[in-house]
């Protein structure tokens, strides 16, 4: 009985972060504009295509206006949550 109970738990620990890979996105582009204190960022991929992010402000820490980025993040609703900022 403890032995699948395990087995199903560990089923669905396996599950959930699967979907949750799945779910993020990423988004690669040079910065627009950052506001760290507010934990807000806006990324541009070529010269029409933008999207703004929030995020942590720690996330944003050494990210300035011109870097080259990668965003991963997840949609909340009409807000793009970036779960993770990287300087390319």
């Amino acid at each position: 009985m403890k032995r699948g109970l395990h087995t199903l738990v560990l089923t669905v620990a396996i599950f959930v972060l699967l979907v949750g890979a799945a779910l993020a996105k990423e988004f690669t582009g040079k910065v627009g504009s950052v506001d760290a204190a507010a934990g807000k960022l806006s990324v541009k991929k070529m010269m029409i295509l933008k999207k703004n992010f929030t995020a942590e402000s720690s996330a944003l820490e050494g990210i300035a206006k011109g870097d080259k980025v990668t965003v991963t993040y997840e949609k909340e609703g009409d807000t793009n949550k970036a779960s993770k900022v990287e300087k390319k």
